[in-house]
């Protein structure tokens, strides 16, 4: 009987070793492991380190904006900044190293996009450390036209990591993160809520709102107020008229739970009067990539088409459609077919404005400057920089004209020629990569009706 034993062990031994290893080797066997060694700034060991993987899969319609729900193993280093796992959650993943002295963040790294070798053990060597940047600042959630009560409790992430923090109306808040970081992402912090928000039609990126930073190594950017503001929807909306497209993500296949903004604001003057970010009409992609849009109404001019797709709070891609006249909703029963939206990794824009002369009087012009057909606008003053994530790649509209509320408004109900008070600038954003624009100049508007 134990002869029989033994070669029955051996047979199932033979075959194994026959196969060429392929009766092992999915993404969670306990052979696939990474393994390197964290090192701080000044070169020694990080013992005691938290070390983060973070999972790269396809998010559900739920957790496509949510980076909280993010699948994650952690473990922490050795006396030796010696570091393994023995699972995986994916075959791609991402790492998120943080080291604390006493109880604050005080170095950092984060790797995106590492790719595990097989059944083979992935060796990440030694990983060197950065100081920790921080944001800090006061929050303030304004209510204005809120229809469902959301109470004061908010979350602040560092987008696309697990960098976090929860604050209440009113009070500071400070929060700790990687130089990788380029925006912040600001929602309420009960998913009931968020579940309400958007049951009542609210889009996800209005739920998620977003506000870029610009955070250096070691350095602490402070905020004057850091604001969430309610997302009033636009009810002035045509009843039988749709408008219908379709689009396609980075891999070239429709792309499902992406969200999809109508942009009919195209010079945003709108957020130049302070009356909040692109609440227009918003959507939702289906599973294959389809979406529908009932028609505006009170459109001056033309509108857009505006998508973006997240994996747990990252944006991964985003698009914008073709100009659509004002003309093509004059039959208020057509379905109007949009042009398919392809897809792209985001741009970034790092620009200067300066005055055309004088500029000795900077801190006495403000301007907004933005791309027009989309819903990125901001405000600053001239002769600062100016950094802008999340941008649709490609052949893009920079606008700008004065940021003052009151010339603005005098300038529109004036009727003056657009060409008095917006100045135009088409660049090229590239793909994945961010553009310097400087030597960009600015003349104030010199008379109103």
């Amino acid at each position: 009987m134990k002869k029989r034993y033994i070669l029955i062990v051996l047979l199932f031994w033979l075959i194994a070793c026959n196969d060429g290893g392929s009766v092992s080797g999915t993404a969670t066997d306990t052979e696939n492991t990474i393994a390197g060694v964290i090192q701080k700034t000044d070169g020694s060991v990080a013992s005691g380190a938290s070390v983060r993987m973070l999972a790269k899969t396809v998010p559900t319609l739920n957790q496509s904006s949510v980076s909280s729900n993010r699948p994650y193993l952690e473990t922490m280093t050795d006396s030796m900044g010696a570091f393994k796992f023995d699972s995986l959650l994916s075959d791609t993943f991402d790492l998120e190293v943080r080291w604390l002295l006493g109880s604050a963040l005080d170095e950092v790294v984060f790797l995106k996009n590492l790719v595990a070798l097989g059944t083979q053990k992935t060796d990440l060597g030694k990983i060197k450390l950065k100081k920790a940047a921080y944001v800090k600042g006061l929050f303030k959630y304004d209510p204005s036209g809120a229809s469902i009560n959301l109470g004061s409790h908010f979350e602040i992430h560092a987008e696309g990591s697990s960098y976090q923090t929860s604050v209440l109306s009113g009070d500071s808040f400070t929060l700790g993160m990687g130089t990788s970081t380029k925006s912040l992402v600001i929602f309420p912090a009960d998913p009931f809520m968020i579940q309400k928000l958007f049951e009542s039609g609210v889009s996800y990126p209005d739920i998620f709102q977003r506000i870029d930073v610009n955070v250096v190594e070691g350095d602490t950017l402070k905020l004057d107020s850091l604001v969430w503001k309610y997302p009033v929807q636009n009810p002035n909306v045509s009843s039988s008229g749709r408008l219908k497209g379709r689009v396609i993500g980075l891999d070239g296949k429709p792309q499902a739970w992406a969200n999809v903004r109508l942009i009919d604001d195209i010079y945003g003057f709108g957020y130049a009067m302070g009356r909040g970010t692109f609440n227009t009409l918003n959507t939702v992609t289906d599973s294959l990539g389809w979406w529908e849009l009932p028609f505006p109404t009170a459109v001056e001019d033309s509108f857009r088409i505006e998508v973006s797709a997240y994996e747990y709070g990252n944006l991964v891609a985003i698009g914008v459609s073709e100009y659509l006249d004002q003309s093509v909703l004059e039959n208020k029963s057509d379905t109007i077919s949009v042009s398919t939206v392809l897809l792209k990794e985001p741009s970034s824009f790092q620009g200067f404005i300066k005055l055309v002369s004088d500029s000795s009087n900077c801190t006495l012009n403000s301007v907004v400057l933005g791309f027009k057909g989309t819903s990125h606008f901001v405000r600053q003053i001239t002769c600062n920089d100016i950094q802008m994530n999340s941008l649709p790649a490609g052949s893009q509209e920079l606008l700008f004209y004065t940021g003052d509320y009151n010339v603005i408004q005098v300038l529109i109900n004036g009727n003056e020629s657009m060409d008095t008070f917006v100045q135009m600038l088409t660049v090229n954003l590239p793909e994945g990569e961010s553009l310097s624009q400087q030597g960009i100049t600015y003349t104030p508007p010199t008379k109103t009706k």
